[in-house]
């Protein structure tokens, strides 16, 4: 079974088109579509992003972990609509006290998300996340985010799905749509 991690509903409704019939359920009070073997679950917004993994996880069992959803660009490449694979998803909050806890996608999960996305010809790339605890408005803000290990996206939810996921050894990956540029 595939667990599917969005924090808002727009990004959960892009998942629907392609699964077919469904269930709505809850599980630790966050709301679940389920169908054959894929769960999707909305999250909200930031950390609570972690306790709805954890139920999610615990109570699903489930063979492999998305984070999906959309994020802003903080390197310069990165474009609007692109899709950007990330292996490695860092916590701000890492940053003023030094540490180096870093959660990993996959690398096979990687490999077949980036064949995927180049057989659809979908713009796609690999890179890194930060999750934030609060949105990242303007160039200055996004510049100083950037200026720590180079991400490339920012986003509120992943390091902390990713996080859920290594704690109960499931493969792990984060996929984000850009919505915004650096």
């Amino acid at each position: 079974m595939i667990a599917i991690f969005a924090a808002m509903r727009p990004e959960v409704a892009t998942c629907l088109g392609s699964i077919g019939q469904y269930t709505e359920s809850e599980t630790g009070g966050f709301p679940l579509i389920e169908a054959q073997d894929i769960t999707i679950c909305q999250t909200g917004i930031g950390p609570r992003s972690r306790q709805a993994a954890e139920a999610v996880i615990s109570s699903r069992s489930p063979g492999v972990v998305l984070s999906i959803g959309v994020a802003g660009g903080l390197a310069p490449h990165v474009t609007a609509g692109e899709v950007v694979v990330c292996g490695r998803i860092d916590h701000e909050s890492h940053r003023a006290d030094g540490r180096e806890e870093s959660v990993f996608s996959d690398e096979r999960l990687i490999e077949v998300a980036l064949a995927a996305g180049k057989g659809l010809s979908l713009p796609m790339s690999r890179g890194a996340s930060l999750t934030v605890d609060e949105a990242a408005w303007g160039p200055a803000e996004k510049s100083a985010h950037h200026s720590w290990k180079a991400h490339d996206i920012v986003e509120m939810e992943s390091f902390w799905i990713g996080e859920a996921a290594a704690s109960h050894d499931v493969p792990f990956l984060c996929a984000r749509t850009i919505s915004d540029t650096a």
